[in-house]
């Protein structure tokens, strides 16, 4: 049902793209603000069905964890992700990550929502700064991802993990109210834990915890 309603929505886009292009010189500044507007709200839609589709992909696909280089599996993400590195933002890692018992295609799902947020949600102004780290806990990793954001007050920091809880206007952060529900689930998918620590203004570190290989 998913794939089926994106097949109109990415007409809609189209179709509002195409008007904008072949017969913008005719319309009003009103008749332009409609065709960015119908074409903002296709494409808003469409991510919110693709991060539904994620979270199903993490609650129902069979999970076998394997043994992965963190550090190795960090630093090819973060070459690959353009819009973490300078100017934009700097993400860098700290120290050595230790080997971890995770699912890859989960893990890349946690770290890309994690930073991708830890960049986003950054005061006007401000350039985003990242650093990731962990440490050895018996027979866990803990890892940290450090941010110098606007950071979350106490009282909300146990609602942004639920599905479609959002703490920032659409249109101060865009964003589908998923990542971190989506993060949530395949952290515990992986038999691991998630969480945050955070002060309003004053950044956020957010953490996961799982079994070392």
């Amino acid at each position: 049902m998913a794939h089926d309603m994106r097949a109109p929505l990415r007409a809609m886009s189209s179709f509002a793209h195409i008007l904008h292009d072949r017969y913008g010189s005719q319309l009003d500044e009103s008749g332009l603000d409609m065709t960015n507007r119908i074409s903002a709200a296709a494409e808003r839609l469409d991510l919110l069905i693709v991060d539904v589709l994620n979270y199903t992909r993490v609650i129902k696909d069979k999970v076998q964890l394997s043994p992965i280089d963190l550090h190795q599996f960090l630093d090819d993400l973060i070459g690959t992700a353009q819009h973490w590195a300078p100017p934009r933002a700097h993400v860098r890692i700290e120290g050595n990550l230790p080997p971890v018992l995770a699912h890859k295609g989960f893990l890349t799902q946690c770290f890309s929502k994690l930073i991708d947020n830890a960049v986003k949600f950054v005061p006007p102004g401000r350039s985003p700064r990242v650093v990731i780290s962990a440490q050895t806990e018996g027979q866990a990793v803990r890892i940290f991802i450090r941010d110098n954001g606007i950071g979350i007050a106490r009282p909300n920091r146990a609602r942004i993990f639920k599905m479609f809880e959002r703490l920032s206007a659409a249109h101060d952060y865009p964003g589908t109210g998923m990542g971190l529900a989506i993060v949530h689930a395949a952290v515990e998918r992986m038999r691991g834990r998630v969480g945050v620590e955070s002060h309003r203004g004053a950044g956020s570190t957010f953490w996961l915890e799982l079994k070392a290989a």
